[in-house]
């Protein structure tokens, strides 16, 4: 939109008009026995046709997935142990409860004198000078981080409110694509199908209709994954509970439960899923980062733990199959969602054996230093020569940019759901630029 007394500009943010967020995965990639150059340019030529899922080079994942969540009301969906749907509370601290009339009025008020950009939803400014409903909204509505939750369930609605409404279409059209298959005749949630493997590849929404859990642009990844013979590894980057959903339903995807998207059955068993609970801890003293495995709702720290960002970014480096991790949401909220507390990202541009990549939504490099991840550049020598002193820097907001489509994607959501490649092009696009990047060092 854009400020008719101010002229500034509002982005449409197709991200947040009426689609929820994602959880962030991130990708490793074996980097050992990777193609050339040229192979790899052939690679993204093929992969340019939707319907392929060959090509490619050894990868491992790293970044955050998110699930189809309900944020509209006071809850968000979860499975159980027998795979029923039930209500769980959305983060702690947060106050999902409507807005005032008073400030329903002030933000009407303040929307009376902005204009909406003419140009298609997008997820980046279409101009230095424009700024998103989101954000125009967060500055109104948000006065302490409890305020966030309220913001998302007035966002939730957003193409019911007068502002959204010329969205609707658009909303309406891409959640019909999300809209799961009917199976058999398996359309709905019955007490017959609760513990059937859809109730754990699926959720039902407000209108009772069934929807796809993941994004199948996810499966699509693993199983052109797979069928490649990479080593690779998917970490689930979540702020919530939902990791052991998420695992859940890759497996019933490995089964081959799944509607559209079908693994290869030969090679599904050779995935490995770890079904532990790994949560990352942040502190202002040291160590900073802590990485441990625990058994208990309660992570009292008992179990086992890795310390330090070069342990850590190790360890990472070392897993195979499919691990989640709980990030420190409370550390991130209590430091006012700044860029330099939220989900870290360590990156060695000397690593020739791993590459990571970090997918998530929330990636901005805004001013108000909102950004969902903390980009860590890690030393280009110690940690390839394994000298003993190592020494770690966060780039600046531009230099952080330069490393876009190499160690991050922002995830684009329109995107995904319109292309089932989406996940398996942005690897073999990042690999390529990470290739292109080394090889002129």
């Amino acid at each position: 939109v854009e400020d008719g007394q101010a002229q500034g500009k509002i982005e449409n943010d197709a991200v947040q008009n009426g689609f929820e967020k994602t959880t962030p995965i991130s990708i490793l990639t074996e980097l050992s026995g990777r193609p050339n150059k040229q192979q790899i340019l052939e690679e993204i030529d093929r992969n340019k046709d939707a319907n392929r899922t060959d090509g490619g080079s050894p990868v491992r994942l790293t970044g955050t997935l998110d699930s189809f969540e309900d944020d509209d009301e006071n809850h968000q969906l979860h499975h159980t142990k027998n795979g029923c749907l039930l209500q769980r509370n959305p983060y702690s601290g947060e106050r999902f409860q409507d807005l005032t009339k008073e400030e329903l009025h002030a933000c009407r008020h303040r929307l009376n004198s902005w204009r909406c950009l003419p140009e298609s939803p997008c997820i980046r400014q279409p101009r230095p000078d424009a700024v998103s409903l989101y954000k125009l909204l967060e500055q109104q509505i948000v006065r302490q981080p409890a305020d966030r939750g309220r913001l998302r369930k007035y966002l939730g609605n957003f193409t019911q409110t007068p502002e959204g409404q010329q969205f609707l279409n658009l909303f309406q059209n891409h959640l019909e694509k999300l809209r799961w298959p009917d199976v058999n005749g398996v359309d709905h949630d019955t007490d017959a199908t609760c513990i059937a493997p859809v109730s754990k590849l699926s959720v039902i929404g407000l209108d009772n209709q069934r929807y796809h859990y993941l994004m199948p642009a996810f499966y699509r990844l693993l199983s052109w994954l797979m069928h490649n013979g990479r080593e690779f590894a998917v970490v689930l980057r979540t702020y919530g509970q939902d990791g052991s959903h998420i695992v859940s339903a890759i497996e019933t995807y490995l089964q081959g439960h799944h509607p559209t998207e079908k693994p290869n059955p030969s090679l599904s068993p050779l995935l490995v899923l770890d079904q532990a609970h790994w949560r990352l801890k942040r502190d202002t003293n040291q160590p900073q980062f802590v990485l441990c495995k625990c058994d208990k709702p309660m992570c009292d720290g008992s179990g086992e733990c890795v310390a330090g960002e070069r342990a850590i970014h190790r360890t990472w480096s070392n897993w195979n199959g499919v691990v989640s991790v709980q990030d420190d949401f409370v550390y991130w909220q209590s430091n006012h969602y700044d860029h330099r507390a939220a989900k870290p990202m360590w990156f060695n541009p000397a690593d020739r054996e791993v590459q990571h990549v970090f997918f998530d939504d929330n990636i901005r490099f805004d001013d108000d230093k909102t950004n969902g991840i903390d980009l860590i550049q890690l030393d280009t020598t110690e940690e390839v020569d394994g000298g003993s002193d190592f020494h770690s820097h966060r780039p600046s907001q531009s230099e952080a940019a330069q490393w876009e489509n190499v160690y991050f994607v922002q995830a684009d959501l329109l995107q995904i759901i319109n292309n089932p490649c989406y996940f398996v092009e942005k690897i073999t696009e990042c690999e390529h630029n990470l290739d292109v990047i080394q090889e002129n060092v």
